[in-house]
This record gives C-alpha cells, structure tokens and sequence, in this order.
C-alpha cells in the first residue's frame, strides 16, 4: 500500500487509516521523516514479533551465560569492588521492595550457620500462608506476603529443622518476642502474661 500523505496527516501503510502526523514515529528516510506505519501497528508488529523470538532469545542468552560464565563472574566481582555504593544502594533498594525474599535468604543463612536439616521455597510459605488464613499463629494478627514471617515452632538453636512441617506463619512482634521459645512455651507465656503479642 503506497502511503498517502494530506496536510498534517497520513494514511498508514498498515491499517490504511489516514492518521495525524504525530502518529507516526520519526524516521529520516521516510516522506515528511516519518515511518510508513502508525505508531500502533509498529507496536502491534513489534510485540508479535518478540513473542514469536522469546523463546529463541532465551535460549540464546542461556547458552551465552553458560560460555561465558567465568568472564561475568569477574566482570561483576571488580565491578562490586570498583562501585561498592552503587551496589549497596541496589541491594537495599531490593531488600525494601522484597522484604519476603530478603527475611528468607537471611533464615537460610542462618539455618547453614546452625546446620539444621531441610530447607524450604518462598513458594511453599506462601501456601503454609493461605492455608493458615494469612493469620499471625500466636495472636490472629492479619498478614500480607509483605509481614508474614516464618517461625521455627523448634527454634534452630534448639535443634529444629528448616523443614516446612516446622514452620508456620508469625508477625514480626510475636516472632521476635518468641525468641529460642518453642511454640508450645510461648502460647504458655502468652496465655500467664495475659497479653496479645502484636500490642
């Protein structure tokens, strides 16, 4: 389709709507230095297109990171320790926008620290989570994927496993307050002090 321009205007090649010039991205070969094709069919073809190579590019850049997985190691260790700032700002930045991420890398830190068996997904809380009712075990308080924290019913410290069974759902107070208490003792400490954990 050959593409007709009218003062301020022109049909696009595509869809053949006679559009503004606006529409039409800028392009120095083009009549009036404009694309052919309006800005919405060059979006539709552009996203059909990367649909039809996502896969293709993906596996692509998996085969590059597999050869090349020595340089970028390196490449990124200097480049850590030429801009410690600029990485300590990104980690941060990270850990506020994850914090359910950051909480479960640091509790299997730990758990290695303390050579506790098992291990468990972020995946797997989130469903220990919605089975519980996203409620706090000990005082019923309403949790988000955002304040939900997983709780040793054994503590580590005491021997318990990283395992999901000894898991369940806490807040950050109760979590906190329970300290190297199992569940069994801080429901009894709840229960002689007479308060909610999350006040």
């Amino acid at each position: 389709m050959t593409s007709i321009v009218s003062e301020g205007t022109r049909q696009c090649t595509k869809c053949g709507v006679e559009k503004p010039l606006t529409e039409f991205n800028l392009h120095p070969l083009g009549k009036d230095g404009r694309n052919s094709q309006c800005r919405t069919c060059k979006a539709a073809y552009s996203s059909q297109y990367d649909q039809e190579r996502h896969e293709e590019r993906q596996e692509y850049m998996r085969q590059y990171q597999e050869g090349h997985r020595d340089e970028r190691t390196a490449y990124h260790r200097q480049h850590r320790q030429e801009h410690p700032e600029v990485h300590t700002a990104a980690n941060k930045r990270y850990q506020e926008n994850h914090p359910e991420v950051h909480r479960a890398a640091v509790r299997r830190r730990r758990a290695r620290e303390l050579n506790a068996e098992g291990e468990y997904t972020t995946e797997e809380f989130t469903a220990l989570c919605e089975y519980m009712g996203w409620q706090c075990t000990y005082c019923g308080y309403k949790l988000t994927p955002e304040t939900a924290h997983a709780d040793h019913m054994i503590p580590l410290s005491r021997g318990g496993s990283d395992y999901l069974d000894n898991i369940t759902p806490a807040c950050k107070s109760c979590n906190s307050k329970k300290h190297d208490k199992t569940t069994e003792e801080y429901l009894v400490y709840l229960e002689v002090h007479g308060a909610r954990a999350n006040s």
